[in-house]
């Protein structure tokens, strides 16, 4: 890969997991880019974004991350679409250097966080986000490709999880 290439940083994974937590607290001058901000446009009743609607916040996004024209980018998505948002990533690998982390944590961890952010969710909506088989949805997909993941575990005490995460690692 080149080396004039920029850098795609993209954390993925269950609401409450920490994805946004480790994102302002490692990176507070690069460009972020988050999904939801090109989702929640499409809402029908807050929170609730039909499933048919939300791929076109996500083909947004990836629109406007093509256009670009940073060092760094940043972004935060969530668990839909796990094929497409791969393919996506493997489209922009003639542009960015991307390295993809995938945020686990347990379905109680990141239930709590998310009540904690007094966020108002809707019951079913948000477990039926934290239900889901991630990362193991991303992980079927990715071991078909040559895109850079790893997962970080962000159980626990998040100051910790972000000291132990090496940001070298992620912008090398």
């Amino acid at each position: 890969m080149s080396d004039s290439k920029s850098k795609l940083i993209v954390f993925a994974g269950k609401p409450g997991v920490g994805k946004t937590t480790i994102i302002q607290r490692l990176f507070k001058n690069a460009t972020i880019v988050d999904v939801q901000t090109f989702v929640m446009v499409h809402v029908d009743e807050f929170p609730i974004v039909p499933k048919e609607k939300n791929i076109f916040g996500y083909k947004a996004m990836y629109k406007h991350i093509a256009t670009l024209k940073k060092s760094v980018v940043v972004v935060e998505i969530g668990t839909s679409h796990p094929g497409f948002n791969i393919r996506q990533l493997e489209k922009l690998q003639n542009r960015y250097k991307i390295s993809l982390f995938l945020c686990d944590a347990s379905v109680e961890t990141c239930r709590i966080r998310s009540l904690a952010r007094k966020l108002n969710f809707d019951g079913k909506w948000i477990e039926s986000r934290l239900q889901r088989n991630f990362p193991g949805s991303f992980l079927n997909i990715l071991k078909d490709t040559n895109l850079d993941y790893k997962i970080i575990n962000t159980e626990g005490n998040l100051k910790k999880v972000v000291k132990n995460i090496n940001i070298l690692e992620m912008t090398c």
